[in-house]
């Protein structure tokens, strides 16, 4: 009876991504309720995302999502690159060429590098496969991981769009190494079941299609120019002015 009048109104169930969850899902689901006051929603975090047909929930998810039997959208590219802190890069000095990083101290997220990084030139579309050293902190969650880039305890892979946030936060804790060599982007993933759909499920879809941040980018391919921080140097510029890198 519910799909017969306007009122969006039940339960709702929202599986994240916990590099999403804070930085962004959470206050749009909040702004959701906010529009539909009848909703009532649960917001769970996960390891991995929920993938078989009978489930419910709608996931959001960043990264490729392998043998779901859910319906999968992308909803936006985050591009990505190499980030410490200046202090660090004072201490250690500056890579000029990937081939430089492997003096460096690595921090690892759990899982990203473990077959190795190839990094592409923008510029010229070289590539440079990168096997990072042994890393001897280990994290399994991004926000662990951004802290101890920001720290300045060595180097890790990063989003833009998380350090550009992070970067806004707290000026000065993060900058961009090698600016004109980029790591493969990384999708976000929206999942939700296939067939019929209850209304308050196709409305929060279309909420969160319509809510997305403007620095997550339509394709994998970066831009030639670095993106910086609207109405501030942001992350990118600073990072071409501290840390210049050569082919």
């Amino acid at each position: 009876m519910e799909e017969l009048n306007e009122e969006v109104s039940g339960e709702l169930h929202v599986v994240a991504h916990n590099a999403l969850a804070r930085s962004w899902l959470s206050a749009r689901l909040t702004a959701f309720m906010e529009v539909h006051p009848e909703v009532h929603l649960t917001l769970r975090t996960g390891t991995t995302p929920t993938l078989t047909a009978d489930s419910q929930a709608v996931t959001v998810w960043l990264g490729e999502v392998r043998g779901s039997e859910l319906r999968q959208e992308v909803l936006g590219w985050l591009h990505r690159g190499l980030y410490g802190h200046p202090d660090y890069f004072s201490r250690q000095g500056q890579p000029q060429h990937p081939r430089e990083l492997i003096r460096h101290t690595w921090i690892d997220l759990l899982g990203e590098t473990e077959q190795g990084l190839t990094l592409t030139h923008r510029g010229q579309g070289g590539e440079f496969h990168f096997r990072p050293p042994e890393s001897r902190f280990r994290v399994d969650q991004q926000m662990l991981h951004g802290d101890a880039l920001a720290s300045g305890h060595g180097l890790g892979l990063m989003s833009d769009w998380l350090a550009q946030a992070r970067e806004r936060a707290h000026p000065g804790s993060l900058v961009r190494c090698l600016p004109e060599w980029d790591a493969p982007a990384v999708p976000v993933t929206l999942l939700y079941p296939y067939g019929f759909r209850p209304r308050r499920l196709s409305a929060l879809l279309a909420f969160l299609r319509q809510s997305l941040p403007n620095a997550w980018q339509p394709s994998p391919t970066p831009q030639l120019e670095p993106t910086s921080v609207a109405g501030s140097e942001g992350v990118a510029s600073r990072a071409t002015q501290r840390c210049l890198s050569s082919p």
